[in-house]
């Protein structure tokens, strides 16, 4: 994860995660604006760490781990599961039992 605009202390950024060096997330605060350029990125597999191009800079150019925990330990499991890049396609994932 890198906070690639913004900052805590402002209580406004954009936070963009990646995964085997590509963007896969970005979350925003109080920034919602900026998501626009950030979806193109997710969607194009753009290398991670994402390069300077937005409004203003972060304040962690290097990456830091997200801290996301092992979905081996999660103690729920999602109801509906979300895969690939198909907006006008939903799939639901049905576990029996619960």
């Amino acid at each position: 994860m890198v906070i690639a605009q913004g900052s805590l202390k402002e209580l406004r950024l954009v936070a963009v995660y990646g995964y085997r060096g590509r963007v896969t997330a970005a979350v925003s605060v109080n920034q919602a604006k900026s998501l626009e350029y950030y979806q193109r990125l997710i969607e194009t597999a753009a290398p991670f760490p994402p390069a300077p191009g937005a409004a203003d800079q972060g304040e962690s150019p290097a990456p830091v781990p997200s801290d996301v925990p092992d979905p081996k330990v999660l103690s729920h499991a999602p109801t509906v599961a979300l895969t690939g890049h198909l907006p006008d396609r939903r799939l639901t994932l049905v576990q029996p039992g619960r």
